[in-house]
């Protein structure tokens, strides 16, 4: 897999052919989570989702999907169970589902966050920037043209949930705890203005034993992801990893 070379991005679309989702590899505790969402169409793209995250990283693993193992911090992430794969490099993920679509991030021996945000309906930007945006980023958001704003905000939000969940925090853990460049972000990686030293408190301490972890503001990149869906979408990595282009569920090998 490309992503043993570095961070390698999946596109999975969760409304179409539905067959080629597995759903007879999840656990008995995936399927009692995914019983729970009262909404049909959630809860079939939440088994879809999880069906495909197994499916996927069982071409890593090299084991059945339905035999892999997950346990969950206090933030609610998912690891891979290091049992019976304690001999591999570690290999991390992050998973994200947005309306029709999931984007998943996998490194072997690195860590990445990723983001998607589709919107189908029209939102306050305005109220949504004045709690996702710090002072400075606000100030740099309304000098763009009234068109650009909407936009320009579900990317500043991909972003930041992408590197707070690279941290394994999550978007609760506070967005203004980092800064981004000035708008309008750049289409090139970039890094960070700021990360609040802070949020060290909240990191769960399997990840702050990693050896590549760093809350150092050039540690990382940030990319925004083209989706030919719309909307927008983020990955957060290693400064030293390559990132691999985005490929999409049907080109991918499954198990």
């Amino acid at each position: 897999m490309d992503g043993r070379n570095g961070i390698e991005l999946i596109l999975i679309p969760l409304d179409e052919n539905p067959d080629e989702f597995d759903v007879e590899v999840l656990s008995k505790d995936e399927i009692a989570r995914g019983s729970r969402l009262i909404m049909e169409e959630k809860r079939l793209r939440w088994i879809r989702c999880r069906a495909a995250l197994r499916q996927i990283l069982a071409t890593y693993l090299e084991v059945s999907p339905k035999s892999i193992q997950f346990e969950y911090d206090r933030h609610g992430k998912p690891w891979l169970v290091t049992s019976p794969f304690a001999t591999r490099v570690p290999i991390y993920f992050n998973l994200s589902h947005s309306e029709g679509h999931a984007l998943l991030g996998i490194g072997e021996g690195f860590l990445v966050g990723v983001d998607i945000e589709i919107i189908t309906r029209r939102f306050d930007a305005q109220a949504i920037a004045g709690q996702l945006l710090t002072d400075s980023e606000l100030e740099s958001w309304k000098l763009l043209a009234d068109l650009e704003r909407p936009k320009a905000l579900l990317d500043a939000w991909a972003c930041k949930e992408a590197i707070l969940k690279a941290f394994g925090v999550g978007i609760l853990a506070g967005t203004k705890k980092v800064v981004l460049p000035r708008f309008p972000l750049p289409k090139a990686p970039f890094t960070l203005v700021h990360i609040d030293r802070n949020l060290e408190r909240d990191i769960d301490p399997r990840t702050l034993q990693i050896p590549q972890f760093s809350l150092h503001e050039e540690a990382w990149r940030l990319s925004l992801l083209e989706l030919p869906s719309g909307g927008s979408a983020a990955v957060a990595y290693p400064y030293s990893c390559h990132l691999h282009s985005l490929r999409s569920w049907r080109e991918y090998p499954k198990c």
